[in-house]
């Protein structure tokens, strides 16, 4: 059974949509969400999720998950709470974020200085 739960004056988020773990952080972006997880990689770090509630505040989100209707809305799938924001799963995307950042600064960014 898909879970609907609308948190204080965040988004109702509905645990149907099956998305990829970096699409949810995009979606939600500076909100908390609590996450059904349904896939992970080698390092067990989410790839495959369901949003089941988004909201301001950590603690909204938390109350959400206790107000689920019924054990049996809570699946063998594990949960995760987290703070969306673009996470970093490689060297190599550190690297161009990196690279990224050292070119705004070239731009002319006039507080900070090169060594």
């Amino acid at each position: 059974m898909a879970t609907s739960v609308k948190v204080g004056e965040g988004q109702t988020a509905t645990g149907n949509d099956t998305i990829s773990f970096d699409e949810a952080m995009d979606r939600y972006d500076g909100q908390w969400l609590l996450l059904r997880v349904l896939a992970v990689d080698e390092h067990r770090l989410p790839v495959e999720v369901q949003v089941v509630a988004a909201g301001p505040d950590e603690a909204s989100v938390c109350r959400a998950f206790t107000n689920l209707r019924s054990d049996s809305e809570r699946s063998a799938h594990p949960y995760y709470l987290t703070e969306a924001y673009p996470h970093v799963r490689s060297g190599v995307e550190a690297q161009r974020i990196l690279s990224q950042a050292i070119g705004q600064v070239d731009e002319g960014t006039p507080s900070v200085r090169r060594a």
